[in-house]
């Protein structure tokens, strides 16, 4: 039986990774193409009634839409899992992690703001940090964060200083 199904919210990305695989953009017309809140909505619903316990969405950059929305919707029906670049954190963000369970996987390739842009152009290395700290400080959403690190050329000696940063 399928537990748990994964989807990009959206193609919207406010970062230029070298790597990335899911052909995400920042051109706002691409984004016509993309299913509503109330699509997401029947999604989570039919997930539910199937038995499937868990929803795993990623993107581009899922912050880039009403993701406490979809969050809230899904609160209660399926244990949600968010993964994002963490470049966007505002009030209503924090608000929806302090008052869910949802994980939150950040995708961090560096601590270094050269090696950052290399790997993740476009990046605002020190606000992505800031969001790190703000979201850790909360007790309660703290054991619900991993940080994820594509290993590569550009970051291969500096593994260890992202292991080190998030301990």
């Amino acid at each position: 039986m399928i537990k748990k199904i994964f989807f990009d919210i959206t193609k919207l990305c406010n970062a230029k990774c070298v790597y990335c695989f899911t052909n995400s953009t920042n051109c706002k017309d691409f984004a016509k193409n993309e299913l509503t809140d109330l699509q997401i909505f029947k999604l989570i619903d039919e997930a539910n009634i199937l038995g499937i316990s868990g929803i795993s969405i990623g993107g581009g950059e899922p912050f880039l839409r009403n993701i406490t929305a979809v969050g809230d919707y899904a609160k209660n029906k399926i244990n949600i899992s968010l993964t994002s670049n963490l470049t966007i954190l505002d009030e209503k963000i924090l608000e929806f992690f302090k008052n869910s369970k949802a994980k939150l996987t950040i995708s961090l390739d560096a601590v270094d703001e050269q090696i950052s842009e290399k790997v993740r152009k476009g990046v605002n290395l020190p606000q992505v940090i800031k969001n790190i700290k703000t979201l850790s400080s909360f007790p309660e959403i703290l054991p619900r964060i991993s940080v994820r690190c594509v290993v590569s050329a550009y970051n291969y000696d500096h593994v260890f200083k992202i292991i080190d940063f998030c301990d």
